[in-house]
């Protein structure tokens, strides 16, 4: 069996040992690695070591997450940088006011 390692490639897979099968009764090789899926939970026979998703559905799921949540960071980014930038423009609006007396024409 292969070992997975905390340097090993294979992010958030959870490797079950050899003896456990998969609940779908996948046939058991030298080698085999079952990993639980990151977004459903299934246990799946992984062909690769960096498997994460037991399926094409699950796969398309955390793709479309990562990007949904992806734009929520730009857009809450957007709307502190709106914050400051409102902010800045009434300090300024302030400064013109008061010192509006002051320049010289």
């Amino acid at each position: 069996m292969t070992a997975v390692t905390a340097d090993s490639p294979v992010l958030f897979a959870t490797p079950i040992p050899l003896a456990s099968k998969p609940p779908f009764g996948g046939a058991d090789k030298p080698g085999d690695l079952f990993v639980t899926c990151i977004v459903c939970g299934t246990v799946f026979t992984a062909k690769r070591a960096s498997a994460q998703c037991c399926s094409g559905k699950c796969r398309i799921g955390l793709s479309r997450t990562r990007r949904v949540a992806d734009v929520t960071a730009k857009l809450m980014g957007a709307e502190q940088a709106m914050v400051l930038a409102t902010e800045a423009l009434r300090e300024l609006r302030e400064l013109v006011q008061a010192g509006a007396g002051k320049l010289a024409p």
